[in-house]
């Protein structure tokens, strides 16, 4: 069963090198915002790959759970206190930061390798804050009456999948170490998760990109 799980993995690589190919052959990415969804594809997809390699060769790859955390937190403090909520750039930008600063001293200083002992809470705080951005966004939003704004949509995928990963990553070393077949039951919830997640986000860029000229 575990030996299925871990092949089924290989969808999230697939549907991330699919969708890419398809938006990089028949779409244009003309807003800003969509430009860094599509950069955050290609970061995922090489972080994906990249842990794959790297726990072929040393056996482990705990560690890219941290660096993507990084990853995420630095694109969507752009996307949403650059391009999406100016007005509040400052504060936003500064608890990313600390966020990143938290995270490195993580991964360099407090990082633990060994499956036994491997508990962080980069994943889960890094989750928790594009969440919480995403909320402050959907309000400011509305506040402002412009409720069917574009990027409100994506918003909404933003806060449910960020929502539940903070959720997830929480008891990150319980879900490693339990039982065979609880660990299956909740990896596979937070794969079907991951798959929707990415999926939704290429059907977005597919859908609202404009097409290129023949």
């Amino acid at each position: 069963m575990i030996g299925i799980l871990d092949g089924m993995t290989w969808l999230v690589p697939i549907i991330l090198i699919l969708g890419i190919t398809g938006i990089i052959r028949y779409k244009k990415l003309e807003l800003p915002y969509q430009k860094l969804i599509f950069l955050y594809l290609l970061l995922a997809l090489a972080a994906d790959l990249g842990s794959r390699f790297w726990s072929s060769i040393f056996k482990e790859n705990l560690g890219f759970i941290t660096g993507f955390a990084m990853i995420e937190i630095i694109l969507f403090s752009f996307i949403y206190y650059i391009i999406l909520l100016p007005n509040y750039k400052w504060i936003g930008l500064s608890l990313s930061g600390l966020l990143v600063v938290y995270m490195l001293y993580d991964l360099l200083f407090d990082f633990q390798s060994h499956f036994n002992l491997f508990q962080t809470y980069t994943r889960s705080f890094g989750s928790a804050f594009i969440c919480l951005s995403g909320i402050l966004y959907a309000l400011d939003i509305i506040k402002k009456g412009r409720p069917n704004s574009l990027p409100l949509r994506l918003n909404a995928i933003f806060i449910f999948y960020f929502g539940l990963a903070f959720i997830m990553y929480l008891p990150i070393n319980f879900i490693i170490n339990a039982p065979s077949e609880i660990s299956i039951i909740l990896w596979s919830f937070f794969l079907i998760l991951v798959i929707t997640y990415y999926g939704l986000l290429i059907q977005h860029l597919w859908r609202y990109g404009k097409s290129k000229k023949p």
